[in-house]
């Protein structure tokens, strides 16, 4: 994938697919969306008034993170979120996350963890170059595999009925299969030599190896890009290519057509290079449970 951004070739999922699960339910209140709520006012709040909320959110949603999804995402994006700038009121915050990566800040970003002598650093290199090809949330990669040309992703919301269907295929050509392999053989190996250990310490230990890499490589706040940044950046460059509501919901694994156009990166963040190519090739089963509002 880093060559192909320095050639400018596309990286794209060529198919989607879902298995679906018997009925289906919604929740009145998405936690993503509480997340986001406290993260909204970071602003307006003091560091230790900003740690007090977080620490308090966390704790309520711990509860369910362990059945519940939705939880564990918005846990996530509650622990990557800095406290706000000492100077606050100018609105110069660091609360707010960047919902892109730009090719030429991804570049760096790899060439640097690549090049280095971490071991973490490289974990953490493909964890956000396979992210950005395949768009998965970061706690999917651990019940992921590679079936041919497609990567099976098991959807981490299909056990409340919030994803669309069990599983999701998402079609990888023969650039983007090789960072998908080496990822996945990287954490299924770390975990067989620490079977003590979960896989959310390797996470959260890759997660942190980036945070201190970004914040050497870049002071300015507005590009402290983290891992679910990689998922914003997926949801851009569908949206450059022009791709459905529905078919960037099948692909992120979402059973909502406007979870993705409300909360991950916009058309306007995507790669140019994405709005000159074609269409992934669709799946002929149409997707019944992609809800549309």
């Amino acid at each position: 994938m880093l060559q192909a951004i320095r050639d400018g070739a596309g990286q794209r999922p060529v198919s989607s697919g879902s298995v679906e699960p018997n009925g289906s339910t919604s929740l009145a209140l998405h936690p993503v969306d509480f997340a986001n709520w406290i993260i909204s006012h970071t602003r307006t709040l003091s560091k230790r008034t900003w740690f007090q909320y977080k620490s308090a959110s966390i704790c309520y949603l711990s509860q369910y993170a362990t059945a519940e999804a939705d939880y564990a995402e918005a846990i996530a994006l509650l622990k990557q979120t800095p406290p706000p700038s000492i100077n606050s009121s100018t609105g110069a915050t660091s609360s707010r996350k960047p919902k892109q990566i730009p090719e030429k800040d991804l570049v760096k970003l790899l060439d640097t963890l690549y090049d280095s002598r971490s071991e973490w650093a490289s974990r953490a290199a493909l964890l956000l170059e396979s992210s950005i090809i395949a768009g998965l949330r970061p706690i999917e990669w651990k019940q992921s595999l590679i079936d041919g040309s497609q990567l099976v992703v098991t959807n981490a919301k299909a056990t409340n009925n919030r994803a669309n269907g069990e599983l999701r295929m998402i079609g990888l050509n023969s650039e983007e299969i090789p960072v998908i392999k080496d990822n996945l053989r990287e954490i299924h190996a770390w975990l067989e030599l620490n079977p003590d250990k979960s896989y959310d310490t390797y996470y959260e230990t890759a997660r942190r190896t980036l945070n201190r890499v970004v914040r050497r490589l870049w002071k300015d706040k507005t590009r402290h890009y983290c891992l679910y940044s990689s998922r914003h950046q997926f949801s851009a460059n569908m949206k450059a290519m022009m791709l459905s509501k529905q078919e960037i919901a099948e692909l992120m694994g979402h059973n909502s057509e406007e979870t993705a156009g409300s909360h991950y990166g916009r058309r306007i963040s995507g790669w140019k290079r994405y709005k000159n190519l074609a269409k992934p090739e669709r799946d002929a089963r149409p997707s019944s449970r992609v809800r549309k509002k």
